[in-house]
């Protein structure tokens, strides 16, 4: 398995139970990543549009 075939699955799930994980390490990346910066509100409300952009691409693979 080559290190472009890895990197494609990781980004691009091909099952569901694949496409559950990633969303929910997202989510667990953007919860300390929020916590860590909770006392900056600029960086939170960076770290917070991140998330939603995230959260975006989610949405469109879902009904592509």
């Amino acid at each position: 398995m080559s290190a472009t075939t890895v990197l494609a699955s990781v980004l691009l799930p091909a099952t569901d139970r694949a496409v559950y994980t990633q969303a929910v390490v997202a989510a667990m990346v953007f919860a300390a990543v929020a916590w860590l910066v909770r006392r900056n509100r600029d960086l939170l409300m960076f770290v917070g549009g991140l998330a939603t952009v995230t959260a975006a691409a989610m949405a469109l693979r879902t009904v592509h």
